[in-house]
C-alpha cells in the first residue's frame, strides 16, 4: 500500500501561527470578516447594476421583452457575479490581514512571487481533462461535446460570440480567484490550524466550498465536495493557490463554452451519480498533475544546487 504524504510539511502552512489557533480572533473573522465580505460585494454589486441600468440593461428582469441577446447578457451577468465574488473575497482577506496580522499574499502563495506558469499549467491541463471527460460523458449519453455548445451556435454572429468567450475568461478568472482564495486560501488554512489535522482541513474546505454554492442535492453537494478537495489538495502539494486558480477557471469556462450560459434565475442543476463520477475522475488527473509538477520542480531545485 502506497503511504500518504505528510501534508502538514507543505510550505502553504508554513504562516500558521498561535494567532490562526487564537479563538478570540477566529471568533473576529466570523462576525467581521463576514461583514466586510457582504459590504464589499455589496458595493460592487450596487456598482456593476447601476453603471447597467444607466445603459438600459437590467441584468435581473426576467421580463421576455427582455431585447438583450443571450450570448451578451450571460456576458454581462458573469461579468457582474464575478466581480462580486472577487470583491467579496477580498474584503474576506483585508478582514483576515488585519485579524491575523499576516500579508494577504500567505493566503495565495508561499512562493516569493505569483507563479503565473503554475497557472497557466492548471489551466491548460484542466481544459483538457475536461475536454476529454465531457466528450466521454457525451459519447456515452449519445452525444458530443460541441452538440448544443454556445460558442458553435451559427446563429449568433462571431463577434457575439468573441466578446462572450473573453467576457466569460475574464469573468471566470476573476471568479476562481475569489473561491481559491477564500476557500483554499483562509479555510483551508484556518481548519488546518485549529484541527492541526491537514487531511481532516482538506475536507473541511471542500465541504464548505460545496455548502456555499446553495444547490443541496447529495449529487451536487458531493461532487463539489470532492473537486474542492481536489483544488486543496494541489494548493497543499505545490504551495500555493496558483494550479487550483487556473484549474478552477478551466473547469468552469469548459461549462460556459460547451454547456450552457450562466444566467440570472436560471434553475440549478441536481446533479447525479455519473457527475459524481466524473468529478472524482477529474479530481484524481488534478491530484497526479499536481504531483508530476511537484516532482518535476524538486529535480530542478536539486539539477540547481549539484
Amino acid at each position: 500500500m502506497i503511504p500518504l504524504p505528510d501534508l502538514g510539511e507543505t510550505p502553504f502552512l508554513a504562516a500558521i501561527g498561535p494567532r490562526d489557533r487564537s479563538w478570540s480572533r477566529v471568533a473576529a473573522m466570523v462576525s467581521g470578516g463576514l461583514a466586510l465580505s457582504f459590504i464589499f460585494g455589496l458595493i460592487a454589486t450596487f456598482v456593476v447594476m447601476e453603471g447597467l441600468l444607466k445603459v438600459g440593461i437590467d441584468l435581473n428582469s426576467q421580463s421576455t421583452s427582455f431585447h438583450e441577446p443571450t450570448l451578451i447578457r450571460a456576458a454581462l451577468y458573469v461579468l457582474e457575479l464575478s466581480l462580486a465574488l472577487a470583491a467579496a473575497a477580498l474584503g474576506a482577506l483585508v478582514a483576515a490581514r488585519w485579524i491575523f496580522a499576516r500579508p494577504i499574499r500567505s493566503w495565495i502563495t508561499a512562493a516569493a512571487r505569483f507563479r503565473w506558469l503554475q497557472l497557466a499549467q492548471g489551466f491548460g491541463l484542466a481544459f483538457v481533462g475536461v475536454a476529454l471527460v465531457s466528450q466521454a460523458v457525451g459519447v456515452f449519453k449519445g452525444g458530443s461535446l460541441v452538440d448544443g455548445a454556445p460558442i458553435f451556435e451559427s446563429a449568433e454572429p462571431i463577434l457575439r460570440r468573441l466578446v462572450y468567450v473573453l467576457a466569460n475568461a475574464a469573468g471566470f478568472l476573476l471568479a476562481a480567484w475569489a473561491e481559491e482564495a477564500v476557500f483554499r486560501g483562509y479555510v483551508l488554512q484556518q481548519a488546518a490550524a485549529l484541527t492541526r489535522r491537514p487531511y481532516a482541513a482538506l475536507w473541511i474546505s471542500g465541504v464548505l466550498f460545496a455548502l456555499i454554492h446553495l444547490e443541496f442535492s447529495p449529487w451536487a453537494l458531493a461532487a463539489r465536495t470532492i473537486i474542492g478537495a481536489a483544488f486543496a489538495w494541489t494548493a497543499l502539494r505545490l504551495g500555493g493557490l496558483e494550479f487550483a486558480i487556473g484549474a478552477h477557471l478551466a473547469n468552469n469556462l469548459m461549462i460556459a463554452l460547451f454547456g450552457a450560459p450562466m444566467l440570472p434565475g436560471a434553475s440549478a442543476d441536481p446533479g447525479d451519480a455519473l457527475g459524481v463520477a466524473t468529478e472524482t475522475l477529474m479530481a484524481v488527473y488534478l491530484a497526479v498533475c499536481a504531483e508530476l509538477i511537484r516532482r518535476r520542480a524538486a529535480r530542478r531545485a536539486l539539477a540547481a544546487t549539484a
